[in-house]
């Protein structure tokens, strides 16, 4: 199959990734979900041409993972247009609050495990793989609270402040050393972050925010996440 026949073929595509978050490089990949119909190949459920990678979804597994609020799902839904790569086709959502916090704790924590196994376990190992995830954590949890407030993720910079010293700077000579150095300086502040998390979204179940698409967070709430 050819990129162009992907295209075609494709009921929505969205960019996600390093892009999104602007933390590319020049050198960066760029991703994208293609949502494609059901009876598309089920394998492989990837396609690279060049250093363009589709992740494949199919649309009955695309309309499960609305359901169920995935995290995917809240990243590409959030989207602004310049990152919908194609949309023939839209979806019924409803945001599920309880469903959401689910989805972005059980992710952020299987990140930060997956961080420190890259960084320490020889079998695993993956320095920058390792580190990029102890950064997706922080990521997600960021995101949650975004979620929480408003239902949209409205900045996808916000956990770029902890990128270059987490993913970029080299801290140690082993996996070892560099899981300390991130465990010392980053480990509270990643169980911070998943509690502020769970008081966000605490405020929709008591009614003190009400999630709704078409409204932004207040620039008083903006000015505090920022500072996190």
């Amino acid at each position: 199959m050819t990129e162009n026949e992907l295209i075609a073929t494709s009921i929505n595509i969205y960019e996600w990734g390093s892009r999104v978050y602007k933390t590319s490089t020049d050198s960066s990949d760029w991703d994208y979900i293609a949502i494609v119909p059901d009876d598309f190949p089920k394998e492989p459920d990837q396609y690279e041409f060049g250093n363009r990678t589709y992740n494949i979804e199919h649309e009955s597994e695309w309309i499960n993972k609305l359901q169920k609020n995935s995290v995917e799902v809240l990243e590409c839904i959030s989207l602004s247009p310049q990152f919908i790569i194609k949309k023939r086709k839209s979806y019924p959502f409803i945001f599920n609050p309880e469903s959401a916090h689910a989805a972005i704790s059980e992710r952020a924590s299987i990140a930060w495990v997956k961080g420190k196994k890259k960084l320490t376990i020889e079998k695993d190992f993956d320095w920058r793989g390792g580190k990029k995830s102890i950064w997706h954590s922080l990521r997600l949890y960021l995101f949650g609270c975004q979620l929480a407030q408003c239902g949209i993720i409205w900045d996808y910079t916000i956990a770029n402040k902890y990128y270059n010293d987490i993913v970029v700077v080299r801290h140690g000579e082993t996996g070892q050393e560099e899981w300390e150095y991130l465990k010392k300086t980053y480990h509270t502040l990643n169980n911070n972050l998943h509690s502020q998390m769970k008081a966000e979204f605490e405020k929709v179940k008591t009614g003190e925010y009400i999630p709704i698409y078409s409204i932004r967070p207040s620039k008083k709430y903006y000015e505090v996440m920022k500072n996190v």
